[in-house]
């Protein structure tokens, strides 16, 4: 199994579990050998944004900021993938696109010692379980997560559109505990890598994040907040601190 480029694109394919995945690759414009997996909202996600790779502004332009900012490659997985199946393949999917990637940096120029995991909404909700699967499981390595807005517990009903994505994604209402979907509930965050997250300040958001902050500063794993008020500075924020983690890993 191999990771297949197109000449001339910066998008490049190879075989999931479920089918192909596809990613593009946003490189920075001062070279830097580390890289962000980054999961973008699927189109069912909780804020409905478009999350393929070639379909969305908004998306491209986050990602060649982070990259810029960070100096690090952002590799950007279409997550249209991820807008259909249900609990738990998404997780196994985002699991499986991590381990592929860290096994093959070496075929996008990039050290897989300096590999990070991010994603936004529903996307920073799957990149964090697949974190807590690497862990678990003790592969890949990874130096550092970046959760955008993450969805954080499935069972609330509190936060806007939660009840309509839970609904969509999950087979059943037992799977809201499962901590796969809900990684508020997880029991165990110790050895998660050092963590960044970014949440809005409406009230049911701001309080998922400061449990989770909270969850993880127990479990002794370096972990910041930042309520976006503004997502311009906060992305900066977020891509300082990125750099920061994986030039210390150099």
């Amino acid at each position: 199994m191999s990771l297949v480029s197109h000449a001339g694109s910066p998008i490049h394919t190879f075989a999931g579990p479920f089918g192909e995945v596809r990613l593009r690759v946003h490189a920075p414009a001062q070279h830097g050998s580390g890289a962000l997996i980054f999961f973008n909202e699927p189109a069912a996600g909780a804020a409905g944004v478009d999350g393929r790779v070639d379909g969305h502004v908004g998306t491209e332009q986050r990602c060649v900021a982070l990259a810029n900012a960070a100096a690090c490659s952002v590799l950007a997985v279409d997550s249209a993938l991820i807008a259909e199946p249900r609990f738990p393949r998404a997780v196994d999917e985002a699991y499986f696109i991590t381990c592929f990637l860290h096994e093959h940096a070496d075929e996008l120029g990039l050290d897989h010692r300096r590999i990070a995991l991010g994603g936004q909404g529903f996307g920073a909700t799957l990149a964090t379980a697949a974190a807590r699967l690497a862990k678990e499981r003790r592969n890949p390595d990874l130096a550092f997560q970046l959760l955008l807005f993450p969805v954080l517990d499935l069972g609330s009903g509190a936060a806007p559109g939660r009840a309509q994505l839970a609904a969509s994604y999950l087979r059943h209402a037992d799977d809201a505990v499962d901590p796969r979907a809900s990684p508020l509930l997880a029991k165990n965050l110790i050895g998660l890598p050092a963590t960044h997250l970014v949440a809005t300040p409406e009230p049911a958001q701001q309080h998922e994040a400061e449990s989770y902050l909270a969850a993880l500063e127990k479990a002794f794993v370096p972990a910041t907040l930042a309520l976006a008020e503004d997502f311009a500075s906060a992305l900066a924020e977020s891509a300082r601190r990125l750099r920061s983690v994986l030039e210390a890993r150099g």
